[in-house]
């Protein structure tokens, strides 16, 4: 649990530290567009709305802002770690963050379907997940 939990919370913070950096640094508008590949009304959005923001397109905004961005290639094995749980806890946590299968397959598909708050609300159920033998 504890790699799983470490992944997570790793990914949280450095989701953070690089959109504070993004919001107190001095960039050019339109380079970022064309780097992280977003409209104008997009750029807009992701900013009003942090939550938005895929891990592909922090990936290019780490890359663009000279930031370490390895935390976002571990990500992108989520789903997988969590295949790998014992099957009660791997339902236990599933139904803990609201993730049914469909859901599921569509994270381990697309790795940018992961919502802020499902990471957030994995990272405490992890932590308080009952040992099971």
């Amino acid at each position: 649990m504890e790699p799983l939990i470490h992944l997570v919370e790793e990914y949280l913070r450095f989701r953070t530290k690089l959109l504070r950096v993004l919001e107190n640094i001095n960039v050019n508008r339109q380079e970022v567009m064309d780097v992280v590949n977003l409209s104008g009304q997009q750029l807009l959005n992701r900013r009003r709305k942090p939550e938005t923001w895929t891990n592909d397109e922090l990936t290019r905004l780490a890359t663009y802002l000279h930031l370490d961005n390895t935390i976002c290639f571990h990500m992108r094995k989520l789903a997988v770690f969590i295949d790998l749980m014992p099957s009660s806890q791997k339902f236990y946590l599933m139904r803990r963050i609201s993730i049914n299968a469909t859901k599921m397959h569509r994270r381990r598909a697309n790795y940018n379907t992961w919502k802020v708050e499902e990471l957030q609300l994995l990272v405490v159920t992890l932590k308080n997940m009952p040992v099971v033998d």
